[in-house]
């Protein structure tokens, strides 16, 4: 009778181990408060989170430095460092306000 318990908890428990190896990785959402004041690590998390939500896993925040109104202004760069575009966030409602595509200059 202790044997088929023992081969009835290794078998939960390979299972259990199996199915989290399995899984994808849950992603911790960053819950961003409007009232809390703009940061520059706080501008990247949420270009990081918007970039993650849309599938652009090949890019990341790089740079980012605040504007005179109290946005910020984040760089998207490859994952070789290679800059993409530019961001905006609000410094008050903390959401993505405006892209701009990278211009490569002929000549």
């Amino acid at each position: 009778m202790n044997r088929i318990y023992v081969y009835l908890l290794g078998s939960v428990l390979a299972v259990s181990a199996a199915a989290a190896h399995g899984a994808e990785p849950s992603v911790a959402r960053l819950a961003t408060d409007a009232s809390a004041p703009l940061t520059l690590t706080s501008a990247k998390q949420i270009v990081d989170q918007s970039l993650r939500d849309n599938g652009e896993r090949q890019f990341r925040a790089g740079r980012a430095e605040f504007d005179g109104q109290g946005n910020v202004l984040v760089e998207i760069v490859s994952f070789q460092g290679l800059p993409y575009r530019h961001v905006l966030v609000d410094g008050h409602t903390h959401q993505l306000l405006a892209a701009k595509a990278r211009t490569v200059k002929a000549g």
